[in-house]
């Protein structure tokens, strides 16, 4: 089209440098194993139901299907709860509802720019 900007090569490189020269994307990269998959399992839940939070027990639902895939330790619900809350004390998510039961709802702490 006339008028419009493409997207070189250049870009393409410039952005993928950018995303993996993220803290948070290093950050992440040195977490454990367990993290990593509760991050991967909060994005996937949130994108499928189409929203950015989501309940503790559908997080910890959807670990539990991945976990064992992915060849990580399936964990009992305390343990995960325990775990969402060490990675909310690392600034990795959100928690809201202030209970640290089910029905407490869990987003990531990054913003979409991270």
């Amino acid at each position: 089209k006339v008028g419009t900007t493409l997207v070189t090569v250049e870009d393409v490189n410039a952005a993928v440098r950018e995303l993996f020269s993220s803290s948070i994307v290093q950050s992440l990269s040195s977490a454990p194993k367990c993290d990593q998959l509760i991050m991967c399992a909060l994005v996937i839940e949130c994108k499928m139901r189409g929203r950015e939070v989501c309940s503790a027990e559908e997080l910890f639902d959807r670990y539990a299907q991945m976990a064992p895939v992915q060849g990580c330790a399936n964990l009992s619900f305390s343990s995960f709860l325990r775990a969402i809350q060490r990675m909310f004390s690392t600034r990795y998510l959100s928690l809201s509802n202030g209970s640290v039961y089910g029905a407490m709802e869990v987003s990531t702490s990054m913003s979409p720019s991270d």
